[in-house]
């Protein structure tokens, strides 16, 4: 049941997104300048975490490969 209401926001969200965005501007006590800066926060980190994780793989399997 939880993943069924999980997919139908996570539908909803990204079919209707500048209607989500709006609801969220509304109703967050977050003025519009700072909301821009959480927004870049959260994209670097996503970006880091999405180039970090495979980096740290590699290296990982290469001292495996060295190692063994």
């Amino acid at each position: 049941m939880a993943i069924s209401i999980m997919c139908f926001l996570l539908f909803y969200m990204l079919a209707n997104r500048n209607q989500v965005r709006e609801y969220l501007f509304e109703y967050l006590p977050i003025n519009k300048e700072n909301f821009k800066i959480l927004g870049k926060e959260i994209h670097e980190m996503v970006r880091a975490n999405a180039l970090g994780i495979p980096l740290v793989t590699i290296a990982q399997g290469f001292v495996a490969l060295i190692a063994s």
